[in-house]
């Protein structure tokens, strides 16, 4: 609240309140903050995946997946957004939007063995064995 008091527009200041307030349990506040700092800062992806995350904790699946779509919207080379809509679509029981972006993850960052991992483990419950292997 201090540093909020001291910068009303300091939107980092909302999004750690709103980060505290989550892990609070405290999700209907956590949002006013996070959509604070999105007013604030509409051009930064991770409020809105900070958002995603609160209301996940929520249950409110479908508006967080809009919160990803707008986060790479905003920063669409970031591969760890692909990964984490990837997570949402597993979440909703939709694996093969879920792998499509994991792939689209995969191509950004080749490197990252995670989403190697998550590759292997969809095209596993797909039933696409093989593919899984590789």
């Amino acid at each position: 609240d201090r540093a909020i008091e001291l910068d009303p527009a300091f939107s980092a200041a909302y999004s750690g309140k709103g980060s505290v307030l989550s892990a609070l349990r405290n999700h209907r506040e956590a949002l006013a903050c996070f959509d604070k700092a999105i007013e604030l800062d509409p051009i930064n992806s991770q409020i809105r995946v900070a958002k995603a995350d609160a209301l996940i904790a929520q249950g409110n699946l479908q508006e967080a997946l809009a919160c990803y779509d707008r986060a790479i919207e905003i920063d669409p080379a970031n591969s760890v957004l692909y990964g984490g809509k990837g997570y949402m679509f597993v979440t909703l029981g939709n694996l093969q939007e879920a792998l499509e972006c994991i792939r689209k993850a995969i191509e950004l960052d080749p490197a990252n063995p995670n989403f190697h991992k998550s590759k292997g483990l969809l095209l596993g419950i797909l039933g696409r064995k093989n593919e899984a292997l590789e």
